[in-house]
């Protein structure tokens, strides 16, 4: 935890993939969904407290609803295709120019 805690107050931006990971059974409304994996919720966490939510970026797969903490939704969201559902792996190269994107309006706009 000292060193995630460490390379946090060091980055300048936090980037964090979620996947659908775990799946999370409601019993008392017979719902099942997928969720990221719980330390990447708290990662992202740590990074909005360090850093403010405006250098902490959420990657998600577009079209899969995916159980984020409600209090996570207002932060900035970087969705990429996922091409095959059984292969989650995100492409590199959009979700980076949206990250570039992203940043030089942040570093402009404070």
């Amino acid at each position: 935890m000292e060193a995630l805690e460490l390379r946090i107050r060091t980055a300048d931006f936090g980037v964090l993939v979620c996947t659908p990971d775990d799946q999370v059974i409601n019993e008392k409304r017979g719902v099942d969904t997928v969720a990221p994996r719980d330390n990447v919720i708290l990662e992202l966490g740590m990074c909005i407290g360090a850093m403010g939510r405006k250098r902490a970026s959420l990657v998600r797969p577009r079209g899969v609803e995916l159980k984020i903490p409600p209090d996570l939704l207002g932060i900035t969201s970087i969705d990429y295709k996922a091409d095959d559902p059984a292969n989650l792996g995100v492409p590199p190269g959009p979700v980076c120019t949206k990250i570039k994107v992203a940043r030089a309006a942040t570093c402009l706009h404070g």
